[in-house]
């Protein structure tokens, strides 16, 4: 898999996918362009590579074979690509009717339609196993795929909301090979609307300060520190930036962004930055200092009114509100919401009050190990 690692002789099957026999030949293979796809790799695991180049045998030799389902099915169905398959393209067709413009595969439009169904696919089948979007681990990824894929929907002008439609629609498509797609149907199409709803909120917030930003600048691109600033706290993509950047004529200068990146990143690590989890934790430890102990209700409710916010932070700090919009963590002093533990992922669902509803996205444990 790389440079250093298990490996061995493997034999491989390759397909060609051209339609010039003169490019179906030997030197084409793993190499420059997209005409010839492997469909089969059976490697023969027998030694460690090292650094050095040394190779030392395994104690254990293996075989690792392997055939891709979606790139066999290319093949059977005589197609160019994964998405043109019966597996994705229907969900790019939906996508393509939902945006009202024509799917065209060599177009920017195109990519995007391929973005969206691509990953509705993925976030669909993630929050059927139990996974929900977050700020850390598997979660976190989630939520990265998710808001690429609202970005695009975005670019594309599709009405919001718009990315549950589309997840409905790989239910429906995928339910009969897949029916815990349908058994969890409500939960994916509760999750995705939240998640869209909270992406709106953070590009409307990021959008203004990077406007801010340029009016400060006079109209200037901004320093790359400044820029990485948005998408540290507030989460505006790279590549919005740089799209709102050339819309107005200046440049997007990518190294000058990942420096200062860099520098935000390693300034946290240098004021021993806390993540937000972890200062939930420490609040959780000072409140259970002065007596506060959080009462779990699960095992006998699954709704429990008069619970009490002891305490809230956005971010890493601590605060005293949250408005629509924002993302923080609420420490209750009773709750039915299961923590994650076990193996067992922590609960979804909201704090009411009479004038506010906040959607609680994942539960935790307060108390340090």
């Amino acid at each position: 898999m790389g440079e250093t690692g298990p490996c061995g002789p493997c034999s491989e099957i390759h397909y060609f996918m051209g339609d010039d026999p003169a490019d179906n030949r030997a030197e084409f293979v793993n190499g420059h362009g997209d005409t010839i796809m492997e469909i089969w790799n059976l490697v023969f695991m027998q030694y460690e590579r090292f650094a050095n180049g040394t190779l030392t045998p395994l104690p254990a030799p293996s075989v690792d074979t392997g055939m891709g389902l979606e790139r066999i099915t290319c093949v059977v169905q005589g197609v160019k690509s994964n998405y043109d398959t019966d597996l994705v393209k229907p969900i790019i067709d939906f996508a393509s009717r939902l945006c009202r413009k024509e799917y065209v595969y060599a177009s920017d439009h195109g990519m995007s339609m391929r973005v969206i169904a691509d990953h509705a696919r993925s976030a669909s089948f993630l929050i059927a196993d139990g996974i929900f979007p977050g700020n850390e681990g598997r979660s976190y990824v989630l939520r990265k795929i998710m808001r690429r894929a609202l970005w695009h929907g975005r670019l594309l002008g599709m009405e919001t909301p718009f990315f549950p439609k589309v997840c409905e629609f790989v239910v429906d498509h995928m339910k009969i090979a897949y029916p815990e797609l349908d058994d969890a149907r409500q939960t994916i199409a509760r999750v995705v609307t939240t998640e869209e709803k909270l992406f709106a909120s953070t590009l409307s917030n990021g959008l203004k300060r990077l406007d801010d930003l340029l009016e400060e600048t006079g109209g200037a691109t901004p320093a790359g520190k400044d820029l990485a600033r948005l998408y540290d706290t507030f989460g505006l993509r790279p590549d919005l930036i740089q799209y709102v950047l050339e819309s107005k004529g200046l440049t997007y200068d990518e190294e000058e962004f990942k420096k200062g990146l860099e520098e935000l990143q390693a300034h946290h690590e240098a004021d021993g930055f806390k993540s937000a989890a972890k200062q939930v934790r420490a609040v959780y430890q000072a409140l259970a200092s002065e007596g506060l102990a959080s009462e779990f209700r699960g095992y006998d409710e699954t709704e429990t009114s008069g619970a009490r916010v002891a305490a809230m932070l956005k971010g890493d700090e601590r605060v005293t509100s949250l408005v629509a919009g924002d993302e923080g963590e609420v420490v209750l002093d009773r709750t039915p919401f299961y923590a994650e533990a076990g193996g067992q992922v922590g609960d979804v669902g909201w704090i009411e009050h009479d004038s506010a509803r906040a959607t609680v996205l994942d539960t935790r444990v307060g108390v340090p190990d």
